[in-house]
């Protein structure tokens, strides 16, 4: 994503803010906090490995029955060809 992609997709955040105390937060926030501060303000330090398992885990994640996909799919009812649908993704 392009920076004036991510700009723009933050305009739109700050335009969809209706609270007064909300709105207020975010405009003192970013006016105390310089260019070079703001990153390090609101970034998490990223660990160094991290498993399916642990992500799974750490997000609740329950998964799906085996046999409720197969009823989604059946519903579903898709004819396209694999190939097509992936190409589909890349349009």
């Amino acid at each position: 994503m392009s920076l004036s992609e991510r700009k723009y997709r933050l305009i739109t955040q700050l335009t969809q803010v209706y609270d007064e105390k909300k709105l207020a937060t975010l405009e003192a926030f970013l006016t105390d906090t310089g260019p070079d501060e703001l990153l390090t303000k609101v970034a998490k330090p990223m660990r160094k490995t991290v498993t399916i398992e642990e992500l799974a885990r750490e997000q609740n994640y329950k998964g799906i029955e085996p046999d409720e996909f197969q009823r989604i799919v059946e519903r579903l009812d898709i004819q396209e060809p694999l190939d097509e649908l992936l190409a589909a993704l890349t349009k």
